[in-house]
């Protein structure tokens, strides 16, 4: 299965300089989870360099640095199905929820 990608921009509103982390909260499903078996890798789109790769579940990249008031950052996440070697079919029906959250702080101090 081809890996899904999806762009996120990150746009700082306010007056001062951010620092900024993204991670991830999974909502446990019944039976096998996606979280086992799919693969999340997080690009930083101006460098093209990986922030993060790994479970779903575990997330998490902090910004290279202060966001000033009025920029923005973006990243490229990918999800692909992992080659683990697991036996697939019970991964049948499966969903997976999950909430992207961006915690911010003023960088000034």
């Amino acid at each position: 299965m081809p890996a899904r990608q999806e762009v996120i921009t990150l746009r700082n509103t306010g007056t001062l300089a951010a620092d900024y982390e993204v991670s991830t909260r999974v909502h446990p499903a019944a039976g096998a989870s996606l979280d086992e078996v799919l693969l999340v890798t997080a690009f930083d789109r101006s460098s093209g360099e990986i922030v993060y790769e790994g479970q779903l579940s575990e997330l998490h990249f902090r910004g290279t640095g202060p966001l000033p008031p009025g920029e923005s950052a973006s990243y490229v996440l990918s999800i692909a199905w992992s080659n683990s070697g697991t036996d697939d079919d019970a991964y049948q029906g499966q969903a997976l929820r999950f909430d992207l959250l961006l915690e911010a702080e003023s960088a000034a101090g």
